[in-house]
C-alpha cells in the first residue's frame, strides 16, 4: 500500500512538471542550468565498478586535454592494467600514483599498521599538494567538441580532475580523517574535479559532494570462489 501511494506521489509531481502545448504533445518545463562549478562526485558500496568508472572519467577527460592525475590507496604494489596503460597511452594527460604497502589485514599482510598508516597520509599530502597546485600557462591542442579538429587550449597546464581511488578505505582504517576530506572538498579550487572511491559510507563527506552513487553487488564471480579477473578486475 505504501508503495502504491509512493508511486502516485510521484506521478503527480511529474505531471506538475510537463504542460500541454498547442500540438498536444507534452512539454518539460522544469529549468535546468549550466554551471562551471567543478564537482565532487563519489562511487561506494560494495559492487564492482567504483575505479573502473574513476578511470572511464580520466578516459574521457583526457579527450579533451585535461590533465588528470589518480592517487590510489591502499593497493600499492598490487598489479593493475591502468598503471600500465595511462604511462603508456595518456602519458600527456593523466598520471597515476599507487601509495601504500599493499591491502591491509588480507592477503597475507603481516606490516604493522601505523607503517600503513604512514603510507596513506604520504599519499593523501602529494594529492591535496597537487590539487592546489597552478602550473605554467602551456598552450595544448584540444579536441573541439562533434569535430575531428584540434584548437589550442589556453588554459593552465594543471589538473582538473583529481581521482583519490579507494580513499573512503583509508578512511575506514583510521589512516586519514574525515574531517581532512570535508576540508578538502571545501577548499580545493572551483576548477578543480574530485572523484573519491571506497566501499563505506561517510555521511560528513557524501553530504558536501555533488554527486554519490552507490554500487551494490547483486551478484559476483567471487561468491563462488573465482579470483579477481586479469583485464576486468586489475
Amino acid at each position: 500500500m505504501k508503495f502504491v501511494k509512493k508511486n502516485r506521489k510521484q506521478i503527480r509531481k511529474r505531471r506538475r512538471l510537463l504542460r500541454t502545448t498547442k500540438s498536444g504533445a507534452r512539454k518539460d518545463v522544469r529549468k535546468f542550468i549550466t554551471s562551471s562549478k567543478s564537482q565532487t562526485i563519489i562511487y561506494f558500496g560494495d559492487g564492482k565498478g567504483k575505479t573502473t568508472a574513476a578511470l572511464g572519467a580520466v578516459l574521457r577527460a583526457s579527450g579533451y586535454g585535461w590533465q588528470c592525475h589518480v592517487y590510489q590507496f591502499i593497493k600499492g604494489p598490487w598489479p593493475s592494467g591502468e598503471r600500465v596503460a595511462i604511462p603508456r597511452n595518456f602519458k600527456d594527460y593523466a598520471v597515476i600514483e599507487a601509495g601504500g604497502k599493499g591491502f591491509v589485514g588480507i592477503m597475507g599482510d603481516t606490516l604493522p599498521k601505523e607503517v600503513h598508516k604512514e603510507e596513506a597520509q604520504k599519499l593523501f599530502a602529494k594529492a591535496k599538494e597537487r590539487i592546489g597546485y597552478k602550473g605554467q600557462n602551456n598552450v595544448r591542442q584540444v579536441l573541439i567538441l562533434g569535430t575531428t579538429k584540434l584548437s589550442p587550449d589556453p588554459r593552465p597546464q594543471m589538473p582538473r580532475l583529481i581521482v583519490l581511488d579507494e580513499l573512503l578505505d583509508a578512511i575506514d582504517l583510521g589512516f586519514i580523517s574525515q574531517k581532512e576530506v570535508v576540508q578538502l572538498i571545501k577548499t580545493k579550487p572551483e576548477d578543480v574535479h574530485l572523484i573519491i572511491t571506497g566501499h563505506k559510507k561517510f555521511p560528513s563527506i557524501f553530504g558536501v559532494a555533488d554527486l554519490v552513487t552507490e554500487m551494490k553487488k547483486i551478484k559476483h564471480p567471487f561468491d563462488k570462489g573465482y579470483l579477481a579477473y586479469r583485464g576486468l578486475d586489475y
